[in-house]
């Protein structure tokens, strides 16, 4: 998961997030396509090629269910 310069009102929804995910965060909001950039860059790093990958915002249009 990606905080892209979320800010100390959504730094408590982040820890709780690092129970089940790695987060990488940005200190100032640099948009969505930097964010994707730096999580896919990480999961490239840390898993290889050999993977598959959805993304999905937090906007709700999608659901769980979408990505599965």
């Amino acid at each position: 998961m990606v905080d892209d310069g979320s800010g100390e009102a959504y730094a408590d929804l982040f820890r709780q997030v690092e129970r089940y995910a790695t987060v990488r965060s940005h200190t100032v909001n640099r948009g969505k396509g930097r964010a994707l950039k730096t999580g896919l860059s990480y999961i490239l790093e840390t898993f290889g090629t050999a993977i598959q990958i959805v993304t999905l915002d937090a906007d709700g249009q999608h659901t769980v269910e979408d990505a599965l």
